[in-house]
């Protein structure tokens, strides 16, 4: 099954092709119909909330309303949204206010351009499957330390920092972000017992590499089974934390990152395979594998030794190192 999402430089079109207005005077930009504007108390731009597009799937906000820029989502301004699955933010946007996105439980993307200077309370507030990508290289010192914190355990969302993102694109009920180039894993949407992830994906006649495997991404996944193709670079913070039915894992060579936690939690994974290309292994990677026995290793013990050495006050004992290492593995 192939599902195609929606494009993300048609985002920054809003070139949405239904329940779109135009923009007074400027005719080639379009908005959502129904959207609600209020001129600032200095009389210098526009705030914008949902107004009467409560009940729409996709929203694209416009730079300009009526010839002065809009730089702010008021309060709450998109709350209980429940059927909003994407919104467009134009570059004018500086200021997204507490609760803005609260309870939009269909929320699956946004992406946060570089304009937005300051960030709110709860701005994402039970948005459990939304997935934020954010230009910022860090938290700015106007975002609310609690910008993204998750209803549901008092979590917060990973702040990802793709540039250059082009595309979002789901293949056989896997979410791929593609950014320069290449597609990166941003979420496992299906209840497969096996999945695939593939070397490389095509998205209208054009092939991208698979490269990452993102953060979160197959967090609590029910699969029995994962099988991980070359090409695979890194594995991100979190990936397949907590997923309690694998028991096995390959990780095939040109993986040359795992990050924390990316399988802590797993616990019935057993046996555990690296490959010769891994230049660093988080010490929480396998944190609580309460039941990991064998971990094989293409390398040499001395290569091993180096990479699960104790730093920082943390070391591999509860994880890893408990296990029966086997080092030399060619299978």
């Amino acid at each position: 099954m192939k599902k195609i999402f929606k494009m993300l430089s048609i985002m920054f079109l809003g070139l949405f092709a239904i329940n779109l207005v135009s923009c007074g005077e400027s005719k080639e930009e379009k908005y959502t119909k129904g959207l609600k504007f209020t001129l600032s108390s200095d009389e210098k731009s526009y705030m914008v909330e949902k107004g009467r597009a409560i009940d729409v799937a996709d929203i694209v906000i416009p730079s300009k309303y009526k010839g002065k820029p809009v730089k702010t989502i008021t309060i709450s301004g998109f709350s209980d949204c429940s059927m909003l699955e994407t919104v467009v933010l134009p570059r004018s946007i500086e200021i997204i206010s507490n609760e803005a996105f609260k309870n939009c439980v269909s929320l699956k993307y946004l992406y946060i351009p570089s304009s937005v200077s300051h960030m709110g309370e709860n701005v994402f507030y039970n948005c459990k499957n939304t997935i934020l990508f954010c230009e910022h290289e860090q938290k700015p010192n106007g975002w609310s330390n609690n910008w993204n914190r998750d209803a549901n355990n008092g979590s917060y969302f990973y702040l990802k920092t793709y540039r250059g993102v082009s595309a979002f694109e789901t293949i056989d009920d896997i979410q791929y972000c593609i950014a320069k180039g290449k597609a990166i894993i941003s979420k496992y949407l299906g209840n497969e017992d096996n999945v695939v992830i593939p070397s490389s994906i095509t998205i209208n006649k054009e092939v991208y590499n698979v490269t990452e495997i993102g953060d979160y991404s197959f967090y609590s996944g029910t699969f029995n089974n994962i099988t991980i193709s070359e090409g695979i670079e890194n594995i991100g913070h979190s990936a397949f934390r907590n997923c309690d039915n694998i028991k096995d894992i390959y990780i095939p060579n040109g993986v040359k990152k795992i990050y924390s936690s990316s399988f802590e939690g797993c616990n019935n994974l057993e046996t555990v395979r690296f490959p010769k290309s891994l230049e660093a292994i988080d010490e929480s990677a396998f944190w609580y594998c309460n039941n990991l026995e064998t971990v094989y290793y293409a390398g040499t013990k001395d290569t091993w030794d180096f990479l699960t050495r104790t730093h920082d006050g943390y070391d591999f004992s509860n994880s890893l190192n408990r296990a029966e290492i086997v080092c030399n593995y060619e299978g």
